[in-house]
């Protein structure tokens, strides 16, 4: 009877091991399902071309690949061209290939092709003007195939969905809404009369701007002719800057990129790239591009120096009379 109760008991036992086991092995199953690949499932329209096609994104790159088989039942040779294709966001914008691999362009009667293409959409605009980051992937797609036979052209749709929880785990883990802060120009209500006053003291060459002009928006900021599109924004332990500068003023500008400062309270920081980038000039109808990257801790607050953006006079003037404050905004997406 002892033996039996004993056995009983160590039975028990090992059953809540096991269950316990089986317990942990599926949360650690369910906690490592989240991935940055994501396959969708695809509608094919009947009587379609299209035979098979598999869809998968990059989350962490907001990258879509297509892999696509198409089959010729025309009775005639069939041209196919992918270069054309384009791919729907939810959003309304629409995305050619900026690749294509296997790809042949007349496929004859009876015969498939497979095709292969990678596609790089723009999820939002807004975010785009800001940073110009793509913005995350959606949840759903619309490609359009294109096919000619005979001279007649054959138009699809395909739709491309998946599942909302897959979806919202993986670009909550993976996608920009998780790794980047974007930031926009932080004027301060005075900022436009500060730069007049500022520039009516400059020695400009005779006759020219007498007044001055000042506007700044968001992201850009437009002096006496010369326009700087800035868009920055904050991603694992950088801060990343582009500036535009097209020069419409009625005198040359000095650009030093290797000068430009980011101020991150009382540290001074100097980008990592470019690493020796020289001094250049911008003359009248010029324009130049500058891609920096400061290391940084924290998310600010930022403001950059830009004094090292002169205008060429008698005596060379920086064009911004104080620094370029820049404030943390949220993500721009229609889907969170």
């Amino acid at each position: 009877m002892k033996r039996i109760i004993l056995g009983f008991i160590i039975l028990s036992l090992m059953t809540l091991v096991m269950q316990a086991c089986l317990h942990k092995i599926k949360v650690e199953k369910n906690s490592s399902s989240v991935s940055d690949t994501l396959h969708y499932v695809v509608d094919i329209p009947t009587n379609s071309r299209v035979k098979q096609i598999a869809i998968q994104a990059l989350v962490s790159q907001q990258q879509i690949s297509v892999v696509i088989n198409i089959f010729n039942d025309t009775g005639n040779p069939m041209i196919i061209q992918p270069q054309a294709w384009e791919l729907q966001t939810q959003e309304g914008s629409r995305s050619l290939p900026v690749s294509i691999q296997s790809f042949q362009k007349e496929v004859a009667n009876g015969q498939s092709a497979r095709i292969e293409i990678l596609y790089e959409p723009t999820h939002s605009r807004k975010l785009f003007q800001m940073t110009e980051l793509r913005g995350d992937i959606d949840p759903s797609y619309i490609l359009e195939v294109k096919t000619q036979s005979a001279g007649i052209e054959k138009s699809e749709s395909i739709h491309a969905r998946i599942e909302e929880e897959l979806y919202l785990q993986s670009v909550r883990k993976f996608g920009l809404i998780a790794t980047t802060l974007p930031y926009t120009i932080s004027a301060s209500d005075d900022f436009v009369q500060k730069q007049k006053s500022y520039l009516a003291n400059a020695n400009f060459p005779d006759g020219k701007r007498k007044e001055h002009s000042v506007n700044v928006s968001e992201n850009e900021i437009l002096i006496d002719g010369l326009w700087l599109k800035l868009q920055t924004y904050l991603r694992s332990d950088s801060l990343y800057a582009s500036i535009r500068i097209v020069n419409q003023s009625a005198v040359t500008v000095l650009v030093d990129p290797s000068s430009i400062t980011l101020i991150n309270g009382r540290e001074k920081i100097k980008p990592l790239y470019p690493h020796s980038a020289q001094p250049f000039k911008i003359l009248n109808g010029g324009r130049a591009q500058l891609q920096l990257r400061f290391p940084v801790s924290g998310t600010g607050p930022f403001s950059l120096d830009l004094q090292s953006i002169i205008f060429d006079i008698k005596n060379p003037l920086p064009v911004f009379c104080n620094n370029t404050s820049l404030q943390q905004v949220e993500i721009p997406t229609g889907y969170f």
